[in-house]
């Protein structure tokens, strides 16, 4: 949702707005490619009750189905990740509302070419909530945009992925 809220803000105030940085996001044209049934499902899946344990298998089993195949996050990790999410906050709702605002928000095709600041698209190539024409879409909309594909990345930020993800960033935002 964060790639669709910045599209919005670079569009809406750009002189607010230096440079974008739009990562695992789409354009929400019509016909563009669906993400993976099983991926797609967990976005309105609950856990299968409201324990604790039940919570935090609910968010292993979803963070499996987003994940690319590239970067795997070893069992003891995502458990340690997923147990610190469920602790921190659980508010069902959230999600849903998230959800709903996502296809709310529409198409932002016309919006985007309006974008005049440097922009970068990022996006995994093994995404399988929003497949990578997504953020191909997003490039070719953006005038002057660049955009980077990464095989085996998924809609994730995986631990072995950020040191890549942060130096493409900081050195697209240094203009070099």
């Amino acid at each position: 949702m964060g790639g669709m809220i910045v599209q919005i803000v670079a569009a809406r105030y750009p002189e607010r707005t230096r440079s974008m940085v739009s990562i695992m996001s789409t354009s929400g044209r019509l016909g563009l490619p669906q993400g993976k049934p099983e991926a797609l499902a967990m976005l309105t899946a609950q856990p299968e009750g409201p324990s604790r344990e039940q919570r935090v298998k609910h968010g292993l089993k979803l963070r499996r189905a987003i994940a690319g195949p590239g970067f795997p996050i070893p069992d003891a990790e995502l458990r340690t990740f997923v147990e610190k999410n469920v602790d921190r906050r659980w508010y069902p709702e959230g999600g849903a509302r998230q959800y709903l605002a996502v296809i709310a928000s529409g198409d932002r095709v016309e919006m985007l070419k309006t974008v005049k600041v440097p922009t970068l698209v990022l996006h995994g190539e093994d995404d399988p909530l929003l497949p990578v024409e997504c953020g191909r879409d997003v490039a070719s909309l953006v005038p002057a945009a660049k955009i980077e594909t990464f095989p085996g990345w998924g809609h994730d930020l995986p631990g072995a992925f950020l040191p890549t993800l942060i130096d493409r960033i900081v050195t697209f935002c240094d203009g070099k």
